[in-house]
This record gives C-alpha cells, sequence and structure tokens, in this order.
C-alpha cells in the first residue's frame, strides 16, 4: 500500500464533487482574516475510528476551496489506495472539504459588504481572498499522502453533494512526511493538545503506514464486536 501511486492503482470510480470549487490565481492578493480554533480534541486512533464514516489511504490529486456557506474552506481530491472503513475501493476519487482555506472578497461582499476593508477597490476585488487558517493547520496539497477519517458525504446544498468532510479538523489528517512517517498537525501554541486530560499522558503521535493499519485493524475487530 505504502508504494501505490495514483498510476498503479486500479481504475476506480469518479465520485468527485467539485461544484463552487474555486483556484488562487497568479495575481491574487491575499489579506488575513480571523481564525479559529478547535475546542474539541481527537486523541487517538481508536476515537477517530469510532467516530469516523469511511478512513481511507490516499493521494492529493488536486487542491482547490470552496466558500460557499461564508467560510474559506479547502476542497481537495484524493485517489484511494486502501480503505480500511467504508465502501470505497482501490483506485476510487473522491472529493473532501476541510476546515480552513481561503474566502473570496466578493463572497464576503455579496453577503456583508466590504466596511471592514475600506481601501479596496471595486476593480480588486475579484482577485483578493481572505485568508482564514483553523488553528494554524496547513492546508492540503496535491502531491499529498495521507490517512484520513471523515466524516458522512454530504447529502443537502449548500454543501458539494457527494463531498465527504474532514469531520475531526486536522485531527483525522495523517500525512506522511518525507521521512516516511505519517503525523498529524499540532498547533504551535497547544503543544499538549492530544494529552489526555486525566493523565496528562501524550499518545503516540508518529507512526508507520504498518503501525497505523496495526491499530486500524484492532480498530475494526473491537467495532465489530456486540
Amino acid at each position: 500500500a505504502a508504494d501505490a501511486t495514483p498510476s498503479s492503482l486500479p481504475a476506480g470510480t469518479d465520485k468527485t464533487a467539485r461544484s463552487g470549487r474555486f483556484f488562487l490565481p497568479e495575481d491574487a492578493r491575499i489579506l488575513p482574516y480571523g481564525k479559529s480554533q478547535c475546542y474539541q480534541a481527537y486523541r487517538t486512533v481508536p476515537e477517530l475510528y469510532s467516530q469516523a464514516h469511511t478512513v481511507v489511504l490516499g493521494t492529493i490529486t488536486e487542491a482547490g476551496y470552496w466558500d460557499g456557506t461564508g467560510r474559506g474552506q479547502t476542497f481537495y481530491d484524493v485517489q484511494v489506495d486502501t480503505c480500511y472503513q467504508g465502501s470505497l475501493q482501490p483506485g476510487d476519487t473522491i472529493s473532501v472539504l476541510s476546515p480552513g482555506g481561503y474566502l473570496r472578497m466578493g463572497t464576503l461582499a455579496d453577503t456583508f459588504g466590504t466596511d471592514l476593508f475600506p481601501d479596496l477597490k471595486e476593480e480588486d476585488i475579484p482577485r483578493t481572498f481572505l485568508d482564514q487558517p483553523f488553528d494554524g493547520a496547513p492546508y492540503p496539497k496535491a502531491g499529498e499522502t495521507c490517512l484520513l477519517f471523515l466524516g458522512a458525504p454530504k447529502e443537502e446544498a449548500p454543501y458539494p453533494i457527494g463531498a465527504y468532510s474532514e469531520d475531526f479538523f486536522f485531527m483525522g489528517r495523517f500525512r506522511q512526511e518525507e521521512d516516511g512517517l505519517f503525523r498529524r498537525y499540532t498547533p504551535a501554541n497547544r503543544p499538549d493538545l492530544y494529552d489526555d486530560p486525566e493523565t496528562g499522558l501524550s499518545p503516540k503521535l508518529e507512526f508507520t503506514l504498518q503501525e497505523l493499519e496495526e491499530e486500524l485493524k484492532a480498530c475494526s475487530g473491537n467495532h465489530s464486536q456486540p
């Protein structure tokens, strides 16, 4: 599984949902605009697994943005390598909404106006985007390999119908880094985010793919028991 690439996977089903996706133009003007923070911690793989609708290992093939609810989100596609929970097959391609991304100034202007930006010129609105990070987490990028714990596909507007969601925020995304290990983001200002509040103990924060798969296998066995 670790060596699989999109080109080597079997032909799967295109289940993407790109409605409303946009990309930053080369001349994009980026402005900071607020910060969001997680108030609930998902500390361990079993905790994530027990609440996830779908768990997959895959490669991000395209990453753009979406602001259909008035907040910036990253809107990316993933080609599935392995599905550990759910009904997806190797080679399937899905779309995922992730909290944190860019909001188009035009979207904000249509809803709330531009009073917060008195120096903004009308002609600059189409190329102006507002950066809305979530706890400072980096936005998913094309080419990244990730293990993802996802919520159920969206079924109602205004969300793109069929798009999965990062219900557990960045805590449900384990990204494979250059050393081959999978890690999830930890906010610099909250290094103890994943610590057990009762014991103060820290869970395992980096994994080989084999270690993750062993944990997922154990979760699957426990989950199937009545």
